[in-house]
């Protein structure tokens, strides 16, 4: 469970999130290869251990689509990864501004992530957190602004489009390893 917290001295505020985004279309970005993933991390703050789950699509050099999901332990650096082949990433893509699709056995959105997989190694993996409905996010001063990278979104170069969904927000629920 993460608690609600300030950055740099200043309250952060419940915040909706941002119209007109769209987590799906970093694929129209341009003719090579792109990515779009999502990261999750929680910390229970009695033991402080932390677990990070990362998921993400991509199409590789001939097209294919292609996902995968990663838990990681923070203490230990324990990682458990299941790849997915021949992904319709267009069908994850339908819905512009919306960030609701389901890897494998796995349902993600900006609230819950529930479901399971057998990594890579046969360990099996369920998940249940649910995050609170309160998207604690901004810039300290500016409330309304959720890219994470601030100014450097603007630098000539490569187009990082970061988007803070929570920061500080409350999680509850489980994380289960069952190894082989």
């Amino acid at each position: 469970s993460m608690s609600q917290g300030d950055v740099g001295g200043t309250p952060l505020t419940c915040s909706e999130p941002a119209r007109g985004w769209n987590p799906n279309g970093v694929h129209e970005l341009s003719g090579t290869p792109q990515f779009e993933g999502w990261y999750y991390r929680a910390t229970d703050p009695s033991s402080g251990e932390s677990w990070v789950i990362i998921t993400a699509y991509w199409l590789d050099s001939a097209g294919v689509g292609r996902s995968f999901i990663e838990l990681i332990q923070g203490s230990t650096g324990h990682t458990y990864k299941r790849v997915f082949e021949g992904v319709d990433v267009k069908a994850y893509q339908a819905s512009p501004g919306e960030f609701a699709l389901r890897i494998g056995e796995v349902y993600f959105s900006a609230e819950s992530i529930y479901g399971g997989f057998v990594d890579e190694g046969g360990a099996e993996i369920n998940f249940a957190p649910v995050l609170d409905a309160c998207a604690y996010s901004g810039a300290p001063k500016d409330e309304r602004s959720r890219r994470s990278m601030g100014w450097a979104n603007e630098v000539f170069g490569p187009q990082l489009k970061w988007h803070v969904h929570h920061l500080k927000g409350e999680v509850s629920g489980q994380i289960s390893v069952i190894p082989v």
